[in-house]
């Protein structure tokens, strides 16, 4: 199972996914596309220079600011996230 937790502390944003989604390729490359969209963003987008991308084989850690657009781009993740975990909660569970 793929375990998410989503946070926010003031401006500031935090995403980590621990484990493999294992026993469906789908559920796991649906969480993995949108964790690298995000990743990709925090290490191109519009977040500040303080950020954190900690991207190895089964977990992922991001924690950024970046004011509206970070906030945007972070709620869009975890958003589909929820919506993958709800249809599949045998193999992604979701807390914010």
């Amino acid at each position: 199972m793929t375990r998410v937790l989503a946070d926010v502390e003031g401006d500031r944003f935090s995403l980590q996914v621990y484990g493999h989604a294992t026993g469906s390729v789908q559920v796991c490359a649906a969480v993995s596309g949108l964790v690298y969209a995000l990743a990709g963003y925090v290490q191109n987008g519009v977040c500040a220079k303080d950020n954190i991308c900690d991207m190895m084989e089964a977990d992922v850690r991001l924690s950024f600011s970046g004011g509206e657009q970070a906030a945007g781009a972070f709620w869009c993740v975890v958003i589909g996230l929820e919506q993958i975990a709800k249809a599949n909660p045998t193999f992604l569970e979701v807390q914010v």
